[in-house]
């Protein structure tokens, strides 16, 4: 299932098998005092049961500014408003399907298992606070392909990316290529506002020895780039970070990668082993020689004891230090050069990273 943390801090329980048996539906945590804990408490969402087995794993959700929910299973995706329990429209607006590229408006899932991800952008007032939603990447075969020496196995993953301002009227996806094909990938929200996406294989999909060819290579997005030039490839890592890896940005502002299990057990045959190392990627940002700022944890205000935590929609205070030397100068510091960036890395599993969002603060 995928779990995801709503604007009032509740948990929503999307989707997800029992004992191998599609859960369509959406749980919210702590239950509401007018839906006690148990069967009544599931709330369904005909998206998940219309996708299947190729959207109700791990559906892709994400918080928009309005506290509504992004939610695609599969190809198709729609806005939830979980203050209306989803009753009796629960089609806010349904969304465009999600295809391969405008001349191709159908297309595969993206959805587990055929590994494709997603990313809520980076929020800014830039753009007005204009919430877009990115995905890219999966398999282009079909879920028969996780069975051992099915044809398809080897199936091409895809370079196909859509994007999407869902709460646009008449919203439409808007199609771009990346340099390298990819499933089971990861997106990663930096500091600098772009967007890293690393991990996973160049051919198959997600599942048991269903992949080959992984894809070393991380690539990097920039939102606010001409379509057609957001892509960079990067330096990636030298292990295979297949089925099961992650990636996470750490407080240092540096990527932790860990994991891949392409076999169910470390005895199994696999082309690619379990992998139990763990590796700390270095973005560009880190390389310059650029002081850093400090910020002091201990300046932190918000009303109540400083080891507490912060109350939603509540004011918070705290002071950071700009290193007395270049770029930031001796005397008169820049705000030019200054940007300020909340990141909630959120907590990754199987390509989906819950919670993930950046908002850059006005100065």
């Amino acid at each position: 299932s995928t779990v995801l943390r709503l604007a009032n801090g509740h948990l929503a329980v999307i989707g997800g098998t029992q004992n191998d048996i599609s859960q369509p539906y959406i749980e919210f945590l702590p239950p509401s005092p007018d839906c006690p804990f148990g069967a009544e408490c599931l709330i369904p969402i005909h998206l998940l049961k219309e996708s299947g087995i190729d959207g109700v794993k791990f559906p892709f959700a994400h918080v928009l500014p309005s506290g509504r929910i992004f939610l695609l299973a599969g190809a198709h995706s729609k806005i939830l408003d979980p203050l209306q329990r989803f009753t009796p429209a629960e089609d806010i607006p349904q969304l465009p399907p999600l295809g391969l590229s405008i001349h191709n408006p159908k297309g595969p899932s993206r959805t587990y298992p055929m590994g494709g991800a997603s990313v809520l952008l980076p929020l800014s007032s830039r753009n007005g606070w204009r919430a877009e939603i990115l995905v890219c990447g999966g398999g282009s075969g079909s879920w028969m392909q996780k069975v051992p020496g099915a044809p398809n196995m080897i199936a091409p993953a895809l370079t196909s990316c859509g994007r999407i301002a869902p709460e646009d009227p008449d919203a439409e996806w808007e199609y771009e290529e990346m340099p390298i094909a990819r499933t089971m990938g990861t997106f990663v929200i930096l500091p600098d506002r772009k967007v890293l996406f690393l991990n996973g294989a160049q051919k198959g999909i997600a599942g048991y020895n269903a992949a080959i060819k992984p894809a070393h290579d991380a690539v990097l997005y920039d939102m606010d780039a001409p379509l057609g030039m957001r892509w960079r490839v990067l330096k990636g890592s030298d292990i295979a970070r297949m089925y099961h890896s992650t990636a996470l940005l750490t407080p240092t502002a540096e990527i932790l990668l860990a994991g891949s299990s392409p076999a169910k057990s470390p005895l199994y045959p696999s082309l690619y082993p379990s992998e139990n190392r763990l590796e700390l990627y270095t973005p560009a940002y880190l390389q310059t020689g650029c002081p850093r700022p400090s910020i002091l944890p201990s300046t932190i205000s918000h009303g109540t004891s400083a080891s507490s935590p912060i109350p939603y929609s509540s004011t918070i205070t705290l002071t950071a230090t700009l290193p007395n030397r270049p770029p930031f100068g001796a005397s008169q510091p820049s705000r030019k050069r200054l940007e300020v960036v909340l990141i909630e890395p959120g907590y990754a599993g199987h390509g989906v990273v819950s919670g993930q969002r950046g908002v850059e603060l006005d100065l």
